[in-house]
């Protein structure tokens, strides 16, 4: 029991660190560098600040966390599937030999 807390803080924490990447990103990219945009790239000083770079950098970020995100949620779906099989595999009702034994008396 000890280690599915554990487990909560650990998954609570990834998706959170999702969720601020993001923000993160959309921050720095859509409003921060647009401050100090430039209309070409400028490959002598080196400054690629043009809204196309910034835009396919944040949509670079942006599906590298649901791509994190979609790896996260069909892992713990699967491993919730697998549990409610081996829970209800488990709990199949014992049955009583006595009966089973009256049932194949009757049955005879």
């Amino acid at each position: 029991y000890g280690f599915t807390a554990g487990y909560l803080v650990a998954n609570v924490v990834f998706v959170l660190v999702r969720l601020g990447s993001i923000i993160l990103a959309v921050l720095t990219f859509w409003y921060g560098l647009s401050l100090t945009t430039i209309q070409e790239v400028n490959f002598d000083s080196g400054n690629f600040n043009t809204l196309f770079v910034r835009m396919a950098c944040l949509f670079t970020v942006c599906n590298l966390q649901a791509w994190l995100m979609w790896n996260f949620i069909t892992f713990h779906l699967k491993r919730m599937r697998e549990q409610s099989i081996s829970q209800a595999v488990a709990r199949k009702p014992k049955v009583d030999k006595r009966l089973a034994a009256k049932k194949k008396k009757e049955e005879r």
